[in-house]
């Protein structure tokens, strides 16, 4: 019987990507020839990721002719179903040469690679003879070889981590050194990554952000086994290296393949993490800061701004510069009775700018505590936290000029007529008065802080409160209400 060409029609067969391409149409000569797998020896236990590259199986021809292509290729699948469906996924293959005669066989190694986001469990590995139809076969058979295997996965942790040095300084370089230990039951493929994060806690500033890759030439993680993992970073030499600095190491941060465990929290417990304190450097010079009442004159008869100005730019965190007031209560308290004793002044203004490389913040008054802009007659004190003050270099405030993290308390006594800031109403007060009395604003001899309501003008409603004080302060620590 002559062989006739026919056209074998399009055929849906999975392809290497995991998808159905529709096959070329082939010329191929008519032939009785059954290709199929007879046996393969695969592994009972796979894990996710694994590559094995020797898989032994062997193809039969079971049909009543000889094979005509030169060479062919089985696939491999991997399926929840004994059967070749849209649901089973490409993991390799098996090539064959030379002819098979009926009843014949063709041993092959097929070269395997199971997904590593492969869900973990019961599976198959389908074998099928000549999957890309190099060789046509009467009847275009389907038929595959089903063979069980478990998938098992990983489930990575960071363990061991540390910081050297513990205590480090601004600018200092610190090594971070942990473990990814394998506590699952299958073996965590070569290739992932860890992601190593460095926050400072007090700035918010990112010093790390990092993927540090598994350097696959030291095969898979076994399960019960871990890989020694580290690196190095550099603090910077301002106040971003300085403070409590949180350090975490995610392990298979990219989630690079399935990990599982009994508790099913396999993906949630990937993550270390360490707070490393960094101090100022040893070189940085301290820091210092100094107040000025208005425009640096001596007079406290009007108190309209506070001008703090620091010894280097500094970042000054909320409530770092406050202006209290005593409290004063009517009689002494006994000492079982706990009260405030200061009381912080609503309304200040805090604005600040760098000049000449360093820091200056003015404080002005508005609201119920003030009166035109001016602080009503009381004792303040401008506290500035040294804790929440950093320098350039991360240091913090030396407020009493000797201490990293002292506070800085400057006390004055505001009191209207006070014109030389002695704290009470002297003679030389008076004769400053009886001088700008009458006075306008423009004149030759207005004293704008003898104009207590900024009206603009130095009237008898102004000299009312000046003898309204004169009575009541003669001598320096005169009481007047806060």
């Amino acid at each position: 019987m002559i062989p006739r060409l026919e056209i074998l029609e399009e055929r849906s067969l999975l392809d290497a990507d995991g998808t159905i391409p529709p096959e070329p149409l082939v010329p191929v000569l008519t032939g009785d020839v059954d290709l199929v797998v007879a046996n393969a020896a695969a592994p009972a236990t796979i894990s996710v990721g694994q590559r094995l590259a020797a898989v032994p199986l062997t193809v039969t021809n079971r049909g009543g002719a000889s094979s005509t292509a030169p060479s062919f290729v089985d696939y491999v699948y991997l399926s929840d179903k004994t059967v070749l469906d849209g649901g089973a996924v490409w993991v390799g293959e098996a090539p064959h040469t030379g002819i098979l005669a009926p009843g014949g066989t063709s041993p092959a190694m097929a070269s395997l690679t199971i997904p590593p986001t492969t869900a973990p469990g019961m599976k198959y590995l389908l074998f099928r003879a000549d999957a890309r139809g190099d060789q046509y076969e009467a009847g275009h058979t389907r038929q595959v070889l089903a063979v069980p295997v478990t998938v098992t996965a990983p489930d990575l942790r960071v363990t061991g981590l540390t910081a050297v040095p513990g205590a480090a300084r601004a600018g200092d370089t610190i090594a971070l050194r942990w473990n990814d230990l394998n506590a699952g039951r299958g073996s965590a493929p070569a290739a992932y990554a860890d992601r190593v994060r460095v926050v400072n806690g007090r700035t918010g500033a990112v010093l790390v952000d990092t993927s540090l890759r598994y350097d696959d030439t030291r095969g898979t993680v076994a399960s019960g086994t871990s890989r020694a993992r580290q690196t190095s970073f550099a603090l910077p030499q301002s106040a971003d290296g300085v403070g409590p600095l949180q350090v975490s190491v995610t392990t298979n941060s990219a989630r690079d393949f399935t990990e599982a465990n009994p508790r099913g929290d396999a993906l949630l417990n990937n993550t270390a993490s360490l707070t490393l304190s960094s101090l100022p450097s040893a070189a940085a010079p301290a820091l210092t800061a100094a107040v000025t009442i208005n425009d640096g004159s001596a007079q406290r008869s009007l108190v309209k701004s506070l001008t703090v100005t620091f010894s280097d730019a500094v970042t000054l965190d909320p409530g770092a510069i406050r202006l209290t007031a005593p409290i004063l209560y009517g009689a002494p308290l006994p000492p079982s009775v706990k009260l405030p004793t200061t009381r912080d002044i609503q309304g200040v203004d805090v604005a600040t700018s760098l000049v000449n490389g360093k820091t200056v913040a003015v404080l002005t008054f508005h609201g119920v505590d003030a009166v035109g802009g001016a602080l009503p007659d009381g004792l303040y004190d401008v506290v500035v936290a040294g804790a929440k003050v950093r320098g350039s270099a991360g240091q913090l405030l030396s407020g009493d000029g000797t201490l990293a993290g002292s506070n800085l308390s400057v006390g004055f006594a505001k009191l209207f007529g006070d014109t030389n800031g002695n704290g009470m109403i002297d003679d030389a007060d008076a004769q400053q008065f009886d001088a700008a009395r009458g006075k306008r604003r423009g004149d030759a001899g207005y004293l704008w802080y003898l104009d207590a309501n900024g009206d603009g003008t130095v009237d008898d409603a102004d000299a009312a409160l000046f003898q309204q004080n004169q009575r009541m302060c003669r001598t320096p620590g005169c009481f007047y209400p806060a």
